[in-house]
């Protein structure tokens, strides 16, 4: 019998990944540590209110989009519903002073809306907005028609900063807020997101938005039941504690925590990266490898408050709401001088609810990381409800359509994200992306063993799905497989 791939990790990196090898034929064995298939992805309901914890809403998912794509290739999209969000404002940032600005969908619409706040920069917004397009769509996967050979040369981490873009074009410090807002996307700021990856993460938005009807539950009931017609054999519940190597370095199987092992033809491990030296025997990596994935800085983490109010206010209906707090510095001090998102949350027969993420550094809890859940020390529970409540606080003062009882139904802190995914810090988004950083490739030094998942590529279901295209291409060749999404378009 032909042996399987083992991929290891079933969020949307490893069911992508899973379901490209199935569709080409390969036997399939995904491996998931947690209960169930997609732990983040899945939210949870408290309440008669549905709270989504890995998926808020999405760029790409217009006709010709590069998500829309993907879940075409993936026999996803028949079973998604796509919910547009507000034309004239897909998210409303609102500023310490009071004043607002709305995106609305569209790079035109948004150069003019832009234009009318800021006439004296109109020119610079303009070209602004087409370096950004051009830097989007020169990525293969997000422009099938860019050339392939970019997939190894993508520069995708390589300078300029978004910060040092946004002052070569702009002077009016608020428009160049504005611009980074969307660095709450993927938990880097600034001065240390590439303005190429930034591009690649904020453009697709730029041109179309959408939520999915049921949220993030809803796409994890789809890949599960796509998984299930592939013939991709599941395994939850159980993590993978080695990947066997024969003399000569080249996977030959993996290892199960209950003492099973699986022999295969490869692995695509989608694990945080930090995780992967551990796994493997001595020697089958370089030192000097193992101690750049050692030293990978991580992205932002974040308290996650879920709360429930009377009903969904007007400013969180097919739209997202963006407290810019007017201070300098992204996860560090005061929380009235920190940005704040906000994302409401489908309303149950109760009322409405929302989501809010102040982000913080994840070392803002190191003191409790030995700790586990149902076990968090005293300190740990007054930090989490210190936080709480200042956020409570500052969304009363700001956001008066709240008006009206807000009550915190439950919340999130790194470590509650390091437990729930089997990520080391709990950080919003895994490994930072920023300038300078040599991030891991699909290819690793090992025979047979790959990676994906969003230290490879990029943050978010994008792409996280987006690193399993690259990893599958790297295995089956990426123009083949380009080829295939191309007639998927």
């Amino acid at each position: 019998m032909t042996l399987p791939y083992v991929v290891i990790g079933a969020g949307a990196a490893g069911m992508t990944t899973a379901l490209i090898l199935a569709r080409r034929g390969e036997r399939v064995v995904l491996v998931e540590g947690a209960p169930s298939l997609a732990p983040l992805l899945r939210g949870f309901v408290r309440e008669g209110v549905r709270f989504d914890t890995g998926f808020h809403y999405a760029g790409g998912l217009d006709a010709d989009g590069a998500l829309t794509r993907f879940f075409r290739y993936l026999g996803l999209a028949g079973a998604l519903q796509p919910v547009p969000f507000a034309a004239d404002g897909f998210d409303l940032c609102r500023f310490a002073d009071g004043g607002e600005f709305r995106f609305p969908i569209g790079e035109v619409a948004l150069a003019e809306a832009l234009g009318a706040d800021f006439p004296g920069e109109r020119g610079a917004i303009g070209r602004y907005l087409e370096a950004l397009r051009q830097a989007w769509e020169a990525f293969p996967y997000m422009n099938l028609d860019a050339p392939v050979a970019a997939v190894a040369d993508a520069g995708l981490l390589d300078g300029p900063s978004l910060q040092q873009v946004l002052d070569e074009h702009f002077t009016a410090p608020r428009l160049k807020e504005l611009l980074s807002l969307h660095c709450l996307l993927h938990g880097a700021a600034a001065d240390e997101i590439s303005f190429a990856l930034h591009a690649c993460i904020v453009g697709p938005y730029y041109r179309s938005v959408h939520g999915i009807a049921g949220g993030g539950g809803a796409l994890a009931k789809v890949f599960a039941d796509a998984l299930q017609a592939a013939g991709v054999e599941v395994c939850c519940g159980v993590a993978v504690t080695s990947i066997l190597c024969s003399e000569a370095g080249a996977v030959t199987g993996v290892r199960l925590a209950d003492g099973e092992e699986i022999d295969c033809c490869g692995c695509v491990a989608t694990l945080h990266p930090r995780l992967l030296p551990e796994l493997l025997p001595a020697g089958v990596l370089r030192p000097a490898y193992c101690h750049r994935l050692e030293r990978l800085e991580e992205s932002a983490g974040g308290l996650v408050l879920f709360a429930n109010c009377a009903a969904t206010p007007a400013p969180l209906r097919r739209r997202n709401l963006f407290l810019s707090g007017g201070g300098e510095q992204f996860v560090a001090g005061p929380v009235d001088g920190r940005p704040l998102y906000l994302s409401g949350c489908e309303a149950g027969d109760t009322g409405g609810g929302f989501l809010a993420i102040l982000p913080l550094s994840v070392d803002d809890f190191a003191p409790w990381r030995s700790s586990r859940r149902q076990e968090r020390p005293p300190a740990y529970r007054q930090r989490k409800e210190d936080l709480t409540a200042a956020v409570l606080a500052r969304l009363r003062r700001e956001v008066p359509e709240l008006a009206g009882a807000i009550r915190a139904v439950a919340a999130a802190t790194p470590l509650t994200y390091r437990d729930y995914v089997a990520s080391p810090y709990g950080s919003l988004y895994g490994v930072k992306h920023r300038v300078g950083q040599l991030n891991p490739q699909a290819q690793t030094r090992a025979r047979g063993l790959y990676l994906a998942g969003q230290a490879t590529a990029a943050p978010g279901v994008l792409g996280a799905m987006l690193s399993g295209f690259l990893a599958c291409g790297t295995i089956l060749g990426h123009e083949s497989l380009r080829q295939e999404l191309k007639r998927c378009g």
